[in-house]
């Protein structure tokens, strides 16, 4: 039994394959129709960028954060070892992307980073770009599929609800309105309003 008290959601309820994540519509669109070798994956802190850059290789990329000069020299020198890998923080080391590009030209590359303006940085001319903007659902049913993927979260941690209950609907619709596609903010809040093992209806 998890104990809700003590761990935190976000990371015992990290998606490790595509049957764990929330897939609206537009992600899934997205996910089927990727085909280019190198991809900019851009968006705030907390938008689901690096998962999604995993569900892109069907959680079989490594992942790589470039925290100093080494992790990209590590890329370097292993390429020819990797052939899907996901880099974090690459905002840290633009003067590094030409080399790794070059590096893993017939390779998949995932570039994940929260700096807005990368997008339009010459260096990634040739990515593919994707905004987490792009998964903001669209219609009813990619609504429906948020709306179930909080109901399995709080069964997954055995919270007690009514999902008919006029105020959890409001509640579901409140979250989905002011956070979306704040994933972490999401899971976040909703473990806040569960700390007694039952749905409290406070305002986001």
């Amino acid at each position: 039994m998890e104990n809700n008290s003590e761990e935190l959601w976000i990371i015992s309820s990290r998606p490790k394959s595509l049957d764990e994540m929330l897939l609206t519509d537009e992600m899934d669109n997205i996910i089927k129709n990727v085909k280019d070798n190198h991809t900019l994956v851009h968006g705030p802190i907390g938008s689901g960028k690096t998962v999604f850059a995993e569900a892109l290789t069907n959680f079989n990329a490594r992942i790589v954060s470039c925290k100093s000069s080494n992790d990209v020299e590590f890329l370097l020198k292993n390429a020819n070892e990797i052939n899907s890998v996901i880099i974090k923080n690459i905002d840290h080391f633009y003067d590094g992307v030409g080399d790794i590009i070059e590096a893993y030209k017939t390779k998949k590359v995932f570039f994940v980073t929260r700096d807005e303006t990368s997008a339009d940085l010459n260096i990634f001319k040739d990515c593919k770009k994707i905004h987490t903007n792009q998964f903001l659902p669209k219609n009813n049913y990619s609504f429906k599929n948020f709306q179930n993927y909080l109901r399995s979260l709080l069964k997954r941690n055995q919270i007690d609800f009514d999902s008919s209950n006029d105020q959890f609907q409001l509640n579901i619709l409140e979250i989905y309105e002011r956070l979306w596609p704040r994933m972490r903010q999401i899971v976040r809040h909703a473990q806040m309003r569960s700390k007694s093992n039952r749905w409290v209806p406070i305002p986001v």
